[in-house]
C-alpha cells in the first residue's frame, strides 16, 4: 500500500509534501520529546494558575 493512501480529509496536509520529514525522522535519532513535555508542563501550568486566579476572583465577588 503506497504512502500517499493513508492521507484523508480536506484539513490533513498531504503525507507526499512532507516524505523528506517523515524520512529524516527515521534516518536520525534525533527527538524533540523533552522539549514537548517541558511546553505541556508549562501550559498546564500556566492553565492551573488561571483558574485558579479566576476561582479566587469569582469567590469574592459572590460571597
Amino acid at each position: 500500500m503506497p504512502l500517499f493512501s493513508f492521507q484523508r480529509g480536506p484539513h490533513r496536509p498531504e503525507i507526499r509534501h512532507s516524505a523528506h520529514y517523515i524520512a529524516n525522522s527515521a534516518k536520525y535519532d534525533y527527538s524533540n520529546g523533552s522539549l514537548e513535555g517541558i511546553n505541556r508542563k508549562i501550559k498546564n501550568l500556566k492553565s492551573s494558575c488561571i483558574l485558579k486566579i479566576y476561582y479566587n476572583l469569582t469567590k469574592t465577588r459572590y460571597s
